[in-house]
């Protein structure tokens, strides 16, 4: 059996003449089309982190402590200039 819950959300004008754009075409209801597309947003979003924690990890190394503070222009010409 479906739940189904109540709420007020706010939209920007531009969404919700797209929405009853969409509702006049589909001949569909207007919660029934934001609720497809919030449920489509969800699974896209779910499947980008599933897909970010998957990537390959990439090798780091320790380099030690910086010998420079490049925010120190002569003391990074002088290092540069070896």
């Amino acid at each position: 059996m479906l739940k189904h819950m109540r709420t007020t959300i706010i939209l920007e004008d531009v969404a919700m003449e797209e929405i009853k754009n969409i509702s006049f075409l589909e001949k569909r209801t207007i919660s029934s089309i934001v609720n497809s597309y919030l449920i489509e947003g969800l699974r896209r979003r779910r499947e980008i982190k599933e897909r970010v924690q998957e990537a390959i990890p990439l090798p780091s190394f320790n380099m030690g402590s910086a010998r420079v503070n490049i925010a120190d222009r002569d003391a990074l010409n002088d290092v540069m200039e070896l």
